[in-house]
């Protein structure tokens, strides 16, 4: 038998950054990590001090000088 075509790709990989607001550190980090990754990321709020930063390979970026 001959095995199916795969129809949907599945090589992307996602990174999941998990920023923990309650430190200081971490908004800075989020703030420049959100500016050099504007076209390949995604911000989800997780809860009122825990933001999800989705980002997807292959986007352009900016470097943040």
């Amino acid at each position: 038998m001959i095995a199916p075509e795969v129809v949907y790709p599945t090589g992307s990989t996602d990174i999941w950054i998990i920023f923990d607001l309650r430190d200081g550190r971490a908004v800075k980090s989020l703030h420049l990590q959100r500016g050099a990754l504007q076209e390949c990321g995604d911000l989800e709020f997780i809860d009122e001090d825990r933001f999800l930063l989705i980002v997807r390979p292959g986007g352009a970026r900016r470097v943040i000088v």
